[in-house]
């Protein structure tokens, strides 16, 4: 399927054929990511592209019956192809807008699967699982090389952006800090015994 085809696609959908949704879907699937990672930018550490897709995909769906392309194949894609990069943009900018939750730390107890008491007060046998999982965690770090600690420790305990650390450690593409991220956690969750 070409862009030039959804002009005739539109007929089947407003005929309520599966089908074409999954014909659409292929289409226009891998416009939607590359809109979404432009519309993320450098904000990619903070926003995920792919929910902004599927998000954008839903919205897609919902509104679709209130499209009307043009007069001429071409014209539809055109129009089509604008939409979507205005829905992409609109579902990006209302993710950056909508407060988020507060942040769980990836290394708590809790992120492994041990549940937190109910009560406000943890009880002596929480606080020395905690006690005793800090230590572990601790352990872990130590064993890590001191550019990974530093990785971690900055950015988990302390918040500096991966663009921050790269400084620090003289790298140009801060990006290479953010997967050494993600592998050195990976590296931690196995050595806590989480994988």
């Amino acid at each position: 399927m070409t862009w030039d085809d959804v002009h005739a696609l539109l007929t089947r959908l407003r005929d309520r054929d599966p089908e074409c949704w999954d014909d659409l879907s292929a289409l226009v699937y891998p416009f939607l990511t590359a809109c979404a990672a432009q519309a993320v930018g450098s904000g990619w550490a903070d926003t995920s592209s792919s929910d902004i897709v599927q998000e954008s995909w839903m919205k897609l769906r919902a509104g679709f019956s209130t499209f009307r392309g043009a007069d001429t194949p071409a014209d539809t894609a055109a129009c089509l192809r604008a939409w979507l990069r205005t829905v992409v943009r609109n579902v990006a900018r209302d993710r950056t807008r909508r407060p988020s939750a507060p942040p769980t730390h990836p290394l708590e107890p809790h992120a492994f699967g041990t549940a937190a008491p109910a009560a406000s007060d943890p009880t002596p046998s929480t606080q020395a699982a905690r006690a005793e999982w800090r230590t572990r965690l601790e352990g872990a770090i130590a064993a890590l090389g001191p550019d990974e600690q530093l990785i971690i420790r900055r950015s988990l305990y302390e918040g500096v952006s991966c663009r921050q650390i790269a400084t620090e450690l003289g790298l140009a593409d801060h990006t290479v800090v953010g997967g050494w991220r993600k592998e050195i956690l990976a590296t931690l969750r196995r050595a806590l015994g989480d994988e």
